[in-house]
């Protein structure tokens, strides 16, 4: 899957409302697309090297009780109100949460 494909049969990442999820560091993007009842939550590394990021999972009202991949290959870890995953350089992860 591209993520043109991606974006072409996913409404929510199509049309779905931008919301910024604040993360530890500046080197990388993160955000919400939110669309009827889809939620999609995307990371991008904007820099040549690898980034690890933690997401405070409170501060953002950010609640995810289950992730499924559905772009890229990142292991995230969700504990102690605390989302953490590493990128690698120029890396986009794409997940649908619930």
């Amino acid at each position: 899957t591209t993520m043109i494909a991606l974006h072409k049969s996913n409404e929510a990442i199509a049309y779905g409302k931008y919301q910024t999820i604040n993360n530890n560091n500046d080197s990388v993007l993160t955000f919400m697309r939110l669309y009827n009842n889809e939620k999609i939550f995307v990371a991008i590394n904007l820099s040549a090297s690898k980034q690890q990021v933690n997401i405070n999972t409170q501060q953002n009202n950010f609640k995810i009780s289950k992730a499924n991949l559905l772009y890229g290959n990142a292991k995230a870890n969700n504990e102690n109100e605390t989302l953490s995953f590493a990128l690698k350089p120029y890396d986009i992860e794409v997940w649908t949460t619930e």
